[in-house]
């Protein structure tokens, strides 16, 4: 039984079970996951630990390093990267790609425990692996004109932010600018002097009383009783009635040196929201969470929140859901305009409505159909998967149209019913599997890329792939049987204007061919002319990493100078809050001083922007930044400014390399590493193009020496412990105890009056009290001096070293870097430094070497399926040279349109030459069979492209109609596979020459045919 026979016997069923599982694939799409990108688990684990306020020099020794030497057991680390900063690090620990991130994560918090008895007491660790979800999709600001900040800190603390905890799909709520409620004692120190007593006797005496605590149970009578133990401690009221001392015979209460005041405590950050304070909540998703579900539940529930306390506003400053939704539409406008564009270019050819609704009805069955396979290899519905639907519309219509082509040719010819499909089927079944499957196989090698272009294009090949599958399936199914159901009694229709000039084309297309096989040497020349074009226009298109998207929002980070007070930096922040008020484009904006959007450890004078443009009709983000930046510049000379889209802010940051620029000088020498930097960032800064450039020397503020001289201080009986505990009592505070109210504990901090947190001449006289009641001045027992400045210290692989970062502004990567490496060309390097270049100039290196890797694995699966298809390796080089040649178009329409050469461009040049073979396969199939009949290769080459030029010209244009509209990047995120849509187009459109010339020409040179009587249904082997 053939197939033409079991699609006749069995149409209604065929039709039946496509539209059962199209309506599977309706209730798949409306329950698949949304999001902005697919969720990948990036190969990296940060870990924060933090010691206190020790000094740089200090923690790198005692924090950094140790971390560092049990971090080199783990099992999997490729790469360590560590930040040093005041009593704080961040290490980076980078894992092998397809490394298991759980139990990576699990690894390095027991490395972090087993070296916990070699860091400073009471060091803490925060750990995260990095993925997408790892990043806020929505930002949320409460503020509030009738409450206090402690008032707006215990709304967002602990109501709020529970509530917003569990909505479905939450993953995190973090939260920035809250202030916890302290009761702060603030001791007299002039009583303290007279009384003879020491911060750590009182702190003593409130330990004792700060007790909450079980004495057992009593069994009294018929019940068992809990005595329960309260000290005075634990109540505000009774808090100043401790006895700290006896002295005399008479009771020293708390009252007599010290008053209780509730306070807020100081962690160093401040938040505000379009230049009010505000607290700023961060809502990330689960990793299968659905980014517009969340959305509509945040906004029901911030709703809800507002109706119930009216004096709290809450306001979104960034929300990835919107352009979740924006580009959704967009990519559904693209399918729809490419499905109306690509059955239009159907309907110009045949001009027969029945025939071209049944072709165009596999667009939507293969799309439901193939909903249906990602939502159970459960992925979702984000920018890469609906990008590769978009980008396979013409491609889903290819094969339709190739048997509804056959079946209208068969029936123009008369014949009719069954008999018309059996001998359409039966002609054409043989190569549509093997040019369907050569797309496929070229696209397979896209599955092992790494990195960030596998993480994002993976899922776009694995789309385009069980979409291609599920159309070569219909249209050798559901497609004929639609035909044959709906089928005219009376006969074919004549044809469209297409189906006209096709016939036109073919008569001078045959002579044309004829020519050029007779011809074969000068027109060969034809195509090494086109290689020559291709390597003009690779020495002229730009190149970049991933493509550049307008997400109408951006982060502007910045820098106050080191040391800056948090007052002093919130001074010039005014200035960049009026700037942004003052942009057109700017509908709200969030600032973070001392914290970053993500998971940072982050010194109290840094901090960022989130910046929200209004959506509409306005200019570029990049436009807007440009001008941003050039006021600030101007308007606020001491702030360092970086600025970054949000997006490509995060994927810098989850690869690694958050800076386009990256120069890495490495060298234990740290005079001469810096001044090389200093020198390699002056340079780099004049070149054309390139902002905000940095020398990585990052001062993290001035320090005090309190230098004890331990001779003096043993005389009046103190050492350098009591002396430090002192100091950090009367600057930081102790906590001695908890403050019971209601269902929360509030802490009770033991501390020094405000005058010694803000002037240093207060803690030069604080006065000091001996074990044999005497009094000391802190000078009269320690030298007190100006330290020198601390310097950030980064490290790699346990190597020290100092980046200097750059962004780009109007201009490439690749040009960019190649004048950087021009103007450092005689930077000379000391002895022992050496230069490393990195950011995502080294992740763009990387990938092309990966994606070339990738194209050859291609090539080599296309070869493979081609020796199946027609065990002949003249056929096998001429579709493949073929193929490669329509690269040449892809080049050149790079370069004619300014799209950069990056990973989205290279894989639409890979997907080329698999869309390419696709007519080559059809042609030389077509040929196989005319020389079996006639014997003469030249004459069934030239019938074979006769005959297949209609349906090549017909899935050529209609498979670049349906890339159009993202190859015009309309509605938001478009930019993301514009690259890739005009590469395709840009080799499709020449395609037509290569399968229709280049492939006939390459195979009459290269092979040596057998006698008609071998031959099968192929052109054989060479």
């Amino acid at each position: 039984m053939t197939l033409g026979d079991l699609v006749s016997g069995n149409r209604t069923a065929i039709l039946g079970i496509t539209a059962l599982l199209a309506a599977a694939g309706g209730v798949a799409a409306w329950t698949m996951p949304v999001s902005i990108f697919p969720e990948v688990a990036f190969h990296r684990v940060s870990l924060i630990a933090r010691a206190g306020h020790l000094p740089v020099e200090q923690t790198v020794t005692s924090l950094t390093q140790p971390l560092e030497n049990v971090m080199t057991a783990v099992p999997g680390i490729e790469t360590i990267r560590s930040m040093t900063t005041r009593g704080g690090t961040q290490l980076d620990l980078v894992f092998a790609w397809g490394s298991d991130m759980a139990g990576a994560l699990q690894a390095v918090l027991g490395a972090t425990e087993q070296a916990r008895a070699d860091l400073p007491a009471g060091t803490e660790f925060e750990a995260r692996p990095l993925d997408t979800s790892a990043f806020p999709i929505i930002g949320i600001a409460v503020s509030s004109t009738q409450r206090s900040l402690g008032e707006l800190s215990d709304f967002v603390l602990y109501e709020a932010a529970p509530q917003l905890r569990t909505l479905p799909g939450v993953y995190r709520v973090d939260l920035e600018g809250a202030k916890t409620r302290e009761y702060a004692l603030v001791l007299d120190p002039s009583a303290l002097a007279a009384y003879r007593l020491t911060p750590s006797a009182i702190e003593t005496a409130l330990r004792d009383a700060n007790i909450v605590a079980a004495g057992g149970l009593v069994a009294d009578g018929h019940q068992l009783i809990l005595a329960v133990v309260r000290g005075p401690g634990t109540e505000p009221q009774h808090l100043l009635d401790i006895v700290v001392a006896q002295q005399g015979g008479t009771s020293v209460p708390l009252r007599a040196v010290a008053q209780l005041t509730p306070s807020l405590r100081e962690d160093f950050t401040r938040a505000s929201a379009n230049g009010d304070r505000a607290v700023l909540l961060g809502i990330s998703r689960q990793p299968d969470g659905n980014a517009v579900s969340i959305d509509t539940a945040v906004r029901d529930r911030l709703a809800a929140l507002e109706r119930a306390h009216p004096e709290y506003h809450f306001a979104i400053f960034y929300n990835q859901a919107d352009l979740v939704h924006e580009a959704i539409a967009s990519v559904r406008d693209s399918i729809g305009i490419g499905l109306v564009l690509a059955v239009a270019t159907l309907y110009f050819f045949i001009a027969d409505r029945r025939a071209t609704a049944v072709a165009a009805a596999v667009i939507p069955a293969s799309v439901l159909i193939t909903c249906v396979a990602l939502r159970g290899l459960g992925m979702s519905f984000n920018l890469m998967t609906l990008g590769g639907i978009a980008a396979g519309i013409g491609l889903i219509l290819d094969d339709a149209i190739v048997v509804i082509e056959n079946v209208y040719r068969h029936r123009a010819g008369g014949a009719r019913g069954a008999a018309a499909l059996r001998a359409s089927l039966g002609e054409i079944t043989h190569a549509l599997l093997g040019s369907t499957l050569t797309p496929v196989a070229v696209l397979l090698p896209l599955g092992v890329l790494g990195g960030v272009p596998g993480a994002f294009f993976r899922p776009l090949a694995l789309t385009m792939s069980i979409a291609l599958l599920v159309s070569l399936v219909l249209a050798l199914t559901f497609t004929p049987a639609l035909a044959m159901t709906v089928e005219p009694r009376s006969a074919a229709a004549t044809g469209g204007p297409g189906d006209r000039l096709a016939a036109v084309l073919s008569t001078g297309y045959g002579r044309g061919l004829g020519w050029a096989l007779r011809h074969r040497w000068f027109t060969s020349m034809i195509g090494v002319a086109m290689l020559l074009v291709a390597l003009t226009a690779l020495q002229h298109v730009e190149t970049g990493f991933v493509p550049v998207m307008d997400e109408g929002a951006f982060v502007l980070d910045y820098w106050a100078p080191p040391g800056a007070s948090l007052d002093e930096t919130e001074r010039m922040l005014t200035q960049v809050d009026a700037a942004l008020q003052a942009t057109p484009e700017v509908e709200g904006f969030s600032r973070r001083t001392g914290a970053e959007l993500g998971f940072f450890l982050t010194e109290p004078n840094r901090g960022d922007y989130a910046v929200r443009l209004h959506g509409g009709a306005r200019r570029a983000a990049e436009t807007v930044i440009e001008d941003v930046r050039q006021r600030l510049e101007s308007q606020v000379p001491g702030l360092r400014v970086e600025f970054v889209q949000v997006l490509q802010d995060m994927i810098g940051d989850l690869s690694g390399n958050p800076s386009p620029i990256e120069l890495k000088f490495f060298g234990d020498d740290p005079t001469a590493v810096r001044a090389t930097a200093v020198e390699a960032a002056r340079r780099i800064a004049a070149v054309p193009g390139i902002v905000d450039a940095f020398d990585g020397i990052i001062e993290v503020g001035p320090t005090y020496d309190v230098n004890v001289d331990t001779r003096r201080a043993a005389l009046v009986g103190l050492d350098t412990a009591v002396v430090q505990h002192w100091v950090e009592t009367a600057v930081t505070g102790t906590v001695v105890g908890q403050v019971l109210e209601r269902d929360r504990a509030v802490p009770l901090r033991l501390g020094y009056p405000e005058r010694f947190r803000d002037h240093l001449d207060a803690l030069a006289g604080l006065t000091l009290v001996t074990p044999d009641g005497g009094v000391t001045p802190l000078d009269g027992i320690a030298r007190l001096t100006n330290g020198s400045p601390s310097v950030q210290r980064e490290r790699e692989d346990l190597r020290p070293l100092v980046r200097v970062t750059a962004h780009l502004e109007g201009r490439d990567l690749g040009s960019g870097m190649a004048a950087i490496r021009h103007a450092l060309a005689d930077l000379a390097l000391p002895t022992g430094v050496s230069l490393v270049y990195g950011g995502l100039y080294a992740s763009q290196q990387q990938a092309f070497t990966e994606l070339l890797v990738v194209f050859g694995a291609s090539l080599a699966c296309v070869s493979a399926l081609l020796l199946i298809e027609f065990g002949s390796l003249a056929a096998v080089i001429a579709i493949v040279l073929g193929s490669s040649l329509a690269l040449s178009g892809s080049l050149v329409a790079l370069w004619l349109t300014g799209t950069a050469l990056n990973v989205s461009s290279i894989v639409g040049m890979i997907m080329v030459v698999g869309i390419v073979a696709k007519n080559g396969i059809l042609l030389l199939d077509f040929a196989g069979q005319a020389y079996a009949r006639t014997g003469d290769l030249s004459a069934a080459l030239i019938d074979a492209g006769r005959v297949r030029l209609r349906p090549i010209l017909m899935t050529s244009l209609a498979a670049m109609a349906g890339l159009a509209p993202l190859a015009l990047a309309i509605g938001a995120g478009a930019e993301m596979q514009q690259p890739l849509a005009i590469a395709i187009i840009g080799g499709v459109s020449i395609s037509m020459l290569c399968s229709l010339i280049g492939v006939p020409l390459l195979y009459v040179m290269l092979a040596r045919p057998p006698r008609p009587a071998e031959t099968v249904d192929a052109p054989a082997g060479s």
